[in-house]
C-alpha cells in the first residue's frame, strides 16, 4: 500500500502502460474512489517496485503488506514473481 505522498498517479506513469491498471484509473470519477487491480508487472518495471529480497517497495520505501484472500492466492499460484496487487485511487 502506497503512503499518501506516493499516491499521485503522476509518480507512476509507467504503470499506466499496463492495460488493466489504465482501465481502472479511467473509471475513477470521484476523489477517494479506488479499485484493486491484479496486474502482471513487466520485467523492466520490477526494479522500480521490488527490492533484491522481493519486498514491495517504491523509491526505497518498504510498502505496507496487503493481506490476500484465498481467491487472490489461487489466481497468483502460477508465478507470483511478476504479479502484484495495486490499488489506485
Amino acid at each position: 500500500m502506497l503512503p499518501k505522498e506516493f499516491q499521485n498517479v503522476e509518480m507512476h506513469k509507467n504503470l499506466l502502460t499496463i492495460p488493466s491498471i489504465a482501465r481502472a484509473v479511467k473509471v475513477l470519477k470521484n476523489r477517494g474512489d479506488h479499485r484493486s487491480v491484479m496486474a502482471t508487472l513487466p520485467e523492466v518495471m520490477k526494479d522500480l517496485y521490488f527490492n533484491e529480497e522481493r519486498n514491495f517497495v517504491f523509491q526505497d520505501y518498504l510498502l505496507a503488506e496487503v493481506i490476500q484472500t484465498s481467491t487472490d492466492q489461487k489466481n497468483m499460484e502460477s508465478d507470483d514473481s511478476d504479479i502484484f496487487a495495486f490499488c489506485v485511487g
